[in-house]
């Protein structure tokens, strides 16, 4: 299914709450079926949560002249940092759950926590999950670079390692390691290519 993304922080003010039901009904008009990712969820204007209260309940969306749109083929993601100062503080605590459900709480109204199939909760990453991470996205990286440039690339140990330490950050997740993986890797040949020229395709690195 189509991936579909709102950042929430758009619509925080009073003013955005057209713009939003514009957009999402030209979304749900040209793809009723499809995954909706609405990202930090608790930054949208409470009446934007409204609509998406009536859009979980009834699985109909209201567009701005309140004609009903087919809302039951969407698949419903949201995600939070309410909580998060919680989980990072006790990741351990047996009552970390309910904790969190009871912050939950003060920022949205039980009806429309009601909606959801679930809540999950993103405790942060070990030490070990670190270094996987490290890993995956320098593949990930080296992978982009052999299907651009036709370079075979490796990387030791210990720039796996370096970033894996340097990248990690429990409050902002993947993201920081995402830039030192550019900043080490993307960059790195982009100063190497300056100073000696260019690194011909197919070249092993």
């Amino acid at each position: 299914m189509k991936t579909i993304t709102f950042d929430m922080t758009a619509y925080k003010e009073p003013s955005s709450f057209k713009t939003f039901v514009e957009v999402m009904a030209r979304n749900l008009t040209n793809a009723p079926f499809a995954v909706y990712l609405f990202e930090e969820i608790d930054k949208a204007h409470t009446a934007v949560l409204d609509q998406l209260y009536f859009m979980m309940d009834e699985g109909i969306f209201y567009d701005t002249h309140q004609r009903p749109l087919f809302a039951r083929g969407a698949f419903i993601l949201m995600t939070t940092n309410a909580g998060a100062e919680i989980i990072l503080n006790n990741p351990d605590d047996p009552d970390l759950r309910n904790k969190v459900l009871k912050d939950l709480r003060t920022k949205f109204r039980d009806s429309f926590l009601n909606r959801f199939d679930a809540v999950s909760l993103f405790k942060p990453f070990t030490t070990s999950e670190f270094r996987q991470l490290a890993a995956a996205l320098v593949n990930k990286k080296l992978g982009r670079i052999k299907s651009f440039y036709d370079w075979s690339m490796t990387v030791e140990n210990a720039v796996l390692e370096y970033i894996a330490v340097y990248g990690r950050s429990a409050e902002y997740g993947a993201r920081p390691m995402e830039r030192l993986v550019e900043g080490t890797l993307g960059i790195g040949i982009a100063e190497f290519q300056l100073e000696y020229g260019p690194i011909p395709g197919g070249s092993s690195i």
